[in-house]
């Protein structure tokens, strides 16, 4: 009987991968406050792994959806389906780490730019919670409608449908990481001094991935004004 299965190894694959991310982040962003001189707070290795779960979630399941938008063009002929779920379902968790460990850390010492006193929000701060909750809260439908057995029961239609819903949710997280990170994008100089921020990162890979949808889009919409019988055909 065999133990090991090629779902099994392509979750392993997956996951390694993401600690790996997880790791050059969190190091990225210790050496990126030590070069700017940046006031490192209490519980650093906490803090800078939780850079780096934020930073890995937004990038794994970014990379679910554009290996899935790549899989649909043509010209480009690569197979990551088995892959995509592996992606997005780890990013989810990752994601729900950070807002657990987010919330372990979160006060005005350690935030103070997101605090108007010690106990209550400024206006970034409360965007900040509003638009990461929007954004948590819409990845949960595509990760729900991910599991096998539900996503069996509605089928195939209503299953793409429920997966669409991430796209709106990376427009909210883009908005949740400006926010978060106003102190900095707010002073563009000091943020380019020594390396790159990571919402900087984030912010790249989720424009990337909604530039591969647009253009998905254009090129199915494209192929249904050319070939509008095959198409409704294959439907």
């Amino acid at each position: 009987m065999k133990i090991i299965t090629k779902s099994n190894t392509n979750i392993i694959k997956v996951f390694i991968a993401n600690c790996i991310i997880i790791f050059l982040a969190a190091i990225y962003a210790y050496i990126r406050y030590s070069a700017n001189n940046l006031p490192i707070p209490d519980g650093s290795i906490i803090f800078f792994l939780n850079k780096g779960l934020a930073t890995t979630a937004a990038i794994s399941i970014s990379i679910s959806y554009i290996l899935s938008n790549l899989s649909k063009l043509k010209s480009i002929n690569l197979n990551f389906n088995a892959y995509l779920k592996y992606f997005g379902t780890i990013g989810f968790i990752l994601a729900a780490l950070h807002i657990f460990v987010s919330l372990m850390l979160l006060n005005s010492i350690r935030f103070p730019y997101l605090f108007k006193t010690a106990s209550v929000f400024n206006f970034y701060g409360e965007m900040t919670i509003f638009f990461g909750v929007i954004s948590i809260g819409l990845f949960l439908m595509p990760a729900i409608t991910s599991i096998t057995s539900v996503k069996l029961a509605m089928g195939a239609n209503s299953w793409k449908k429920y997966q669409q819903i991430g796209y709106f949710a990376l427009l909210a997280l883009i908005f949740h990481v400006y926010f978060a990170n106003f102190f900095q994008t707010s002073n563009f100089s000091k943020s380019f001094a020594y390396l790159l921020p990571l919402h900087y990162f984030i912010w790249a890979i989720i424009l990337t991935t909604l530039t591969l949808k647009a253009i998905s889009i254009f090129k199915k919409k494209q192929t249904i004004s050319e070939f509008p019988t095959e198409v409704q055909g294959k439907k």
